[in-house]
């Protein structure tokens, strides 16, 4: 992929093009966009492994409740597919709405 980057005296990217379109719309801090890359990727990654773990934990009970396993089975194939789509990546609003959406659900499992 080409990618061409110009940056202005205060740190801001004027401009990161690469042959699929604009990545980075001009005037955007850059420090602002690894936050919300790093941020939402976080989430996401965490909503895996912590949905991967609560679901065997239940799974190993004596009584386990299918409903919250099929949640977790749920909710780690919904974080799974959104982490693996790199267009949820390319855009400030749209790792805002995954950061939106899914901390809660990241706190809710957190707090089981």
């Amino acid at each position: 992929m080409s990618t061409q980057v110009i940056k202005e005296g205060n740190g801001r990217l004027q401009a990161q093009k690469a042959k699929k379109g604009l990545l980075v719309k001009p005037g955007t801090n850059s420090l602002d966009w690894y936050e919300a890359t790093e941020t939402s990727s976080y989430i996401l990654n965490t909503i895996i492994a912590y949905a991967s773990t609560a679901q065997m934990k239940e799974e190993k009970k004596p009584n386990p409740d299918h409903k919250k396993i099929t949640y977790l089975e749920m909710l780690y194939e919904e974080a799974y597919s959104v982490n693996r789509n790199t267009a949820n990546f390319q855009s400030l609003e749209k790792m805002q709405e995954i950061i939106d959406k899914y901390s809660p659900k990241l706190m809710e499992l957190q707090n089981q």
